[in-house]
């Protein structure tokens, strides 16, 4: 199975503070179908050919020891002989030492 990153998520105490900041600095913007509205609780913004998002969610809590951000993969396609996402899991490469 592939994927792409369909959208990368922050987690924030203002998504549209820090939503509008982003689309400032990326150009990204708006999906046309789903516009972003002042007090969202969640605010989304696509990349120019709309194939990337930024997704900014609010959280109850701070910021206490690293940055909060996950990457969502799409599948592209799906091979049914692989097994699923158990086939999917990250393998230690033969070549490299354990941690």
């Amino acid at each position: 199975m592939t994927a792409h990153v369909r959208n990368i998520t922050i987690d924030c105490a203002d998504p549209e503070k820090l939503g509008r900041w982003w689309a400032e600095v990326t150009g990204y913007g708006d999906h046309p179908d789903n516009p972003n509205n002042a007090g969202d609780p969640e605010w989304l913004l696509y990349s120019p050919e709309q194939q990337v998002g930024l997704l900014f969610v609010a959280v109850p809590e701070g910021k206490t020891v690293k940055n909060r951000v996950h990457t969502h993969l799409q599948p592209q396609d799906r091979d049914p002989g692989r097994g699923g996402r158990a086939a999917a899991r990250p393998r230690r490469h033969p070549g490299r030492r354990p941690p």
